[in-house]
């Protein structure tokens, strides 16, 4: 892409694609290709399904996002992806690559790490009351920050560790039943933003 079209872009409003995969069609030649979840999308005008990268345009297949996000349904879309360091798609995640994209799914953007993600909310003083979409971090022996999850209420946490998965977690931190154990040390719970305020991005 030429910079003026990088620049335009950037300027424009975009969809931000939330469910695990999306199948766009290139025109030249009609190859179905995949966009993971957290990929933001420009169309060529409001009433087309065309996005144009460069000389290629591609068509959007299916419903084209509109509405509320539900952020736990975005959440659930990566139950079983595997775990993988750096990783933000269907095909690999890490956790805090797994709250930065539920969140811009609902046009919050958060930093890339949970060391970095803690700084941003308000304290939620118990567990109890920990709502869908608050977020959990986690801290080793040196109280360093190493995990986030995104409470899903009643005592659930969902967050990728081997895989993305929903476990139960109280003030103590994450037990892991099939491990019959805590895995992870509860730091503090944070309201980023309430529910209520997501919007697509």
């Amino acid at each position: 892409m030429e910079e003026r079209d990088v620049e335009h872009w950037n300027r424009s409003s975009g969809h931000i694609v939330m469910k695990p995969f999306v199948k766009v069609i290139r025109e030249s030649d009609s190859t179905p290709m995949l966009l993971s979840s957290g990929s933001r999308v420009v169309f060529n005008s409001e009433d087309r399904n065309a996005i144009r990268i460069g000389s290629e345009e591609f068509f959007w297949q299916g419903n084209l996002p509109s509405g509320r996000i539900d952020l736990e349904e975005v959440a659930r879309g990566y139950l079983n992806a595997p775990y993988l360091w750096g990783g933000r798609t269907f095909y690999g995640i890490d956790c805090s690559g797994l709250v930065q994209n539920v969140y811009k799914a609902g046009g919050v953007f958060l930093p890339r790490n949970a060391s970095q993600q803690i700084n941003y909310g308000e304290v939620v003083s118990f567990v109890e009351e920990a709502g869908t979409g608050d977020l959990a971090f986690f801290d080793n022996e040196e109280g360093e920050i190493i995990h986030v999850g995104l409470c899903l209420g009643q005592g659930r946490i969902l967050h990728a560790s081997g895989a993305v998965r929903i476990d139960a977690f109280d003030h103590q931190g994450i037990y892991n039943k099939d491990q019959r154990r805590y895995t992870h040390h509860l730091r503090v719970i944070k309201r980023i933003i309430h529910s209520s305020e997501l919007n697509f991005g």
